[in-house]
């Protein structure tokens, strides 16, 4: 799982934002990275600085995060292990609560004030990134990725190249990419199993059987209370974990920029298979299948209503079952997830993830990229199960796990377990192997690494369920805008998103008569959409066309 520091909206509620520093000049050219640090080699595993070279760092802490008794974020195993085993000596120039934007405006006020910026600066937040990288603070990095970024970090950018779209400033890398498990927010349907053996019901693999399982629910009321056939949450838009229900029909999902069949970027919301899947809901809202304030829900109410039973269905991640759904309190209660239902002829589609967690951006000035590029490579050891790495079994033993007989176990830790990997920079993760891992695990086979026995330790449910997210990932369809938002954006998204949000609502609430969607189409076009389609494809074309 990603920490909460880093990810962004999986998706899911676990996002924040780490700083390693030290001095900048405010000029509008970023500096090739090599030529502060031209003389330097590659660190290989193993070997280390002496003297030690110095990182300063800030970073917004996130109020859940715990240590051991005198450990704080700025002395504590991570960092006394950066020393002693690398020679790098990681300071924090100040830290500031994670919470409410904590770091990211105290990083607008230290750029409006133009102070000093730190050497290393990592941001979720695609606005906050361009910002820095058009400062002029921030370095080109590309020579320095060739020089000191190792193979299997290489690959890692190799296989997903499109990463690098995120930091392109006129071909160059103006920072790095820092990548997540990549199918976080992927969906599976979660359905109360029991009530399905009550019924006599199948798990329902296409749209027609789920609403026949769907009325079942709502007819027989099997937990004795009216129920709802199906929950899910619209605030902010219809959650990723329901777009299933667009991709039914076609390959364009809300919220995103999608590639049209002439290579040209169109926004999701506007394509017709959106005007079907709307339709769609409005019909199961009518039939009562839907929650009558799904409108209003957040992801909070939407776990409550299955929680409570007042649902036999909920829209959710592989990892739903360590947050927010618990059916615990329901004696008997059961619960297993499927697949998302296939649409007619037997389409599939959902909205991807991200691939990326955080943005890396450097300080024109800093002196030792090449000891950032030798530790975050170190970190890799324990999510590539790298037997030679100290971190195979876990990130530091004694915090995250102990080894008995060669094995590491994460439950019986002396003083309990602390997550420690939430201490550095990034918790390093690669793009789609974690739900491998789990179809793996799913399949009977026995985990190797302790990246392996972790991913099991989670639990049976979310095993089973990573295993189906395997399965749909031929259907991701990606957001292939990967930038700051553009300047009409800026004055008219917020604007053109309240639109869409009252729109999607009230035809799904039968407010609305469905072919209302070609009005809102008209109005987000002339609202400023037209100009924030020019402005999009400008910017594809400047990644894509070289």
């Amino acid at each position: 799982m990603g920490k909460k520091w880093i990810m962004t909206s999986l998706a899911t509620a676990l996002c924040g934002t780490l700083v390693l520093g030290g001095c900048s000049s405010s000029t509008k050219e970023g500096t090739s990275a090599t030529s502060n640090s031209a003389a330097k080699e590659a660190k290989k595993p193993g070997e280390k600085y002496d003297p030690p070279v110095m990182m300063t760092t800030a970073r917004g802490v996130d109020s859940s995060l715990k240590f051991r008794d005198g450990e704080t974020i700025a002395n504590n195993v991570h960092t006394r292990w950066a020393k002693e085993k690398l020679g790098i000596d990681i300071k924090y120039l100040w830290t500031v609560p994670a919470e409410q934007n904590g770091f990211e405006n105290k990083l607008r006020l230290s750029l409006a004030a133009n102070e000093p910026l730190p050497d290393v600066i990592t941001v979720p937040n695609l606005l906050v990134a361009g910002e820095l990288m058009d400062s002029g603070k921030v370095m080109d990095i590309k020579e320095a990725f060739d020089k000191y970024a190792s193979p299997r970090l290489k690959k890692i950018y190799s296989d997903f190249p499109e990463l690098w779209q995120l930091v392109d400033r006129k071909g160059k890398k103006m920072g790095l990419p820092l990548t997540s498990g990549g199918d976080g927010g992927d969906p599976v349907l979660w359905i109360r199993q029991d009530w399905l053996d009550k019924l006599g019901l199948k798990k329902p693999e296409n749209l027609d059987e789920m609403e026949t399982v769907m009325k079942a629910f709502v007819t027989n009321k099997p937990d004795g209370k009216e129920t709802a056939g199906l929950s899910f949450y619209m605030q902010g838009g219809i959650e990723q974990a329901m777009t299933w229900i667009f991709g039914a029909y076609g390959d364009y999902m809300p919220r995103s920029w999608n590639k049209a069949p002439d290579g040209s970027l169109v926004y999701g919301s506007l394509q017709p298979n959106v005007k079907q899947g709307l339709a769609k809901l409005q019909d199961w809202f009518k039939k009562g299948y839907l929650d009558k304030e799904v409108g209003l829900m957040d992801a909070l109410k939407a776990a409550e209503a299955f929680n409570s039973g007042r649902a036999g269905m909920i829209a959710g991640q592989f990892h739903s079952p360590l947050g927010r759904i618990n059916i615990d309190k329901i004696k008997g209660a059961q619960m297993k997830p499927f697949a998302y239902p296939a649409g007619p002829n037997n389409k599939r589609g959902h909205r991807a993830s991200n691939l990326y967690a955080n943005i890396a951006l450097f300080n024109k000035d800093f002196k030792h990229i090449d000891a950032f590029f030798y530790y975050y490579d170190t970190l890799h050891g324990n999510v590539l199960g790298d037997k030679s790495s100290e971190f195979y079994n876990c990130y530091f033993e004694g915090y995250e796990c102990v080894v008995k007989n060669g094995v590491a176990d994460f439950k019986d830790i002396p003083g309990g377990a602390m997550s420690a990997r939430l201490y550095t920079i990034n918790q390093p993760e690669i793009p789609l192997i974690q739900n491998t891992i789990r179809k793996k695990l799913f399949e009977g086979k026995a985990p190797e690494s302790g990246y392996e026995i972790r991913t099991k330790g989670l639990g049976d449910l979310t095993v089973e369920a990573g295993a189906y997210v395997l399965d749909t990932r031929p259907f991701r369809v990606s957001d292939q805008f990967m930038t700051a938002p553009t300047k009409t954006m800026l004055s008219r998204m917020a604007q053109l998103q309240k639109i869409e949000d009252e729109y999607f609502t009230k035809i799904i609430y039968g407010e609305l008569p469905v072919d209302a969607f070609d009005k809102f189409v008209k109005e987000w076009k002339d609202g400023g959409g037209e100009q924030i389609t020019k402005e999009v494809n400008e910017w594809y074309n400047s990644v894509t066309k070289k």
